[in-house]
């Protein structure tokens, strides 16, 4: 569900880098669904391809594979104006598995913090 092999690796597997990096993660993404929701609504395509491009970045790094496989459905979606009916409900179901993976990774950096004491 949520691959941290890369992130590790770009660490170095440094506990302290890879919880700045989930924490940072988990604040800018949150935001850019914000906008990526509001976008959609709007049916601003330009814009919707805009924050789900900066989506797919950071998925790049924080390997969410359920979360990126929607999230480049919507990328191109809003893109190629194809299926635009679809992109919101899309964005639900995108945002459904990030609230999961948030929790996950919550957990993650709890249990890194943990680890420190």
């Amino acid at each position: 569900f949520i691959d941290l092999h890369y992130l590790r690796g770009i660490v170095d597997d440094d506990s302290d880098y890879m919880q700045d990096a989930l924490c940072t993660f988990l604040e800018r993404t949150s935001g850019i669904f914000d906008n990526l929701v509001n976008s959609a609504q709007q049916a601003a395509w330009k814009d919707v391809y805009r924050h789900a491009s900066l989506l797919r970045s950071s998925l790049g790094v924080v390997r969410i594979f359920p979360l990126l496989d929607v999230i480049m459905m919507i990328e191109q979606q809003a893109r190629l104006g194809e299926d635009t009916h679809n992109i919101l409900p899309n964005v639900h179901i995108a945002i459904k598995i990030y609230n999961d993976a948030q929790e996950v990774l919550k957990k993650e950096i709890e249990q890194m913090e943990k680890q420190k004491h």
